[in-house]
């Protein structure tokens, strides 16, 4: 997802508030969030994924709402794409772990920011189940794509959380504990326990490289290099909202 390009003058702004009837939101036989988005006027692309790679999925905040509730959807945050997809009732995601990253802005905070990874085959399941897509938008001789999910992902459907070693070490800080009851706390541990014990938590010392993004982008790469995490190809679909 390349969020600069959702300030683009394209037709899915000029109709995001248009109101749709519930005859019209049936007729298409998608999810209620994407016949919406049809009537609208938003543009599809028919593609999908290869089914061997990653999908990157970047917050700002909130890891620790996620984590208790076990799901991963939206947040509160200040960014237009974050805004766009509340509005929708989608869940952004992208094949591009630096698109993640920018949506995250994990190399200059020290708050539950994070990146999740899932495989590409939970959007191309969810694609089949008329559950997600491909959403497209132009400029000349360009085309962009912002893959998105109508549903939130699941802690069970996380293969990786990459998040900052400054916030982990935080866990048992006062700060955390005075916003959580003891229950939580302790589920809250306990699940990042199982999580640092199933190798799915991908640490990168911020401080230690400056709060620079291009230093962290490039750890970060490294890292994933090396565990063989590569984000998915595009692929043609049979399937394409319309």
């Amino acid at each position: 997802m390349k969020k600069k390009q959702l300030n683009s003058q394209t037709a899915y702004e000029h109709n995001a508030h248009g109101s749709v009837s519930d005859a019209q939101l049936k007729k298409h036989g998608w999810s209620v969030e994407i016949n919406r988005m049809i009537e609208q006027r938003y543009a599809f692309l028919a593609l999908q994924y290869e089914e061997n790679g990653y999908l990157f999925r970047g917050m700002g905040a909130a890891l620790l709402d996620a984590i208790l509730s076990g799901q991963f959807w939206h947040y509160a945050g200040d960014d237009r794409g974050n805004h766009l997809e509340q509005e929708l009732g989608i869940l952004f995601v992208s094949q591009d772990f630096s698109d993640a990253l920018t949506v995250s802005r994990l190399w200059e905070t020290q708050s539950d920011a994070c990146i999740v990874i899932f495989k590409s085959k939970i959007f191309n399941n969810a694609l089949t189940n008329k559950n997600a897509a491909m959403m497209a938008t132009a400029e000349p001789g360009v085309i962009f794509k912002y893959p998105f999910l109508c549903h939130a992902l699941s802690l069970s459907d996380i293969d990786n959380i990459i998040v900052s070693s400054e916030f982990l070490a935080k866990l048992s800080d006062n700060d955390i504990l005075r916003k959580l009851d003891k229950t939580e706390h302790a589920r809250l541990l306990s699940s990042f326990n199982q999580l640092q014990n199933e190798n799915k938590i991908i640490q990168v010392d911020i401080k230690s490289l400056g709060f620079e993004r291009t230093a962290v982008e490039k750890e970060v790469l490294r890292s994933l290099f090396k565990m063989k995490i590569e984000g998915a190809k595009t692929v043609k679909s049979d399937l394409k909202p319309a």
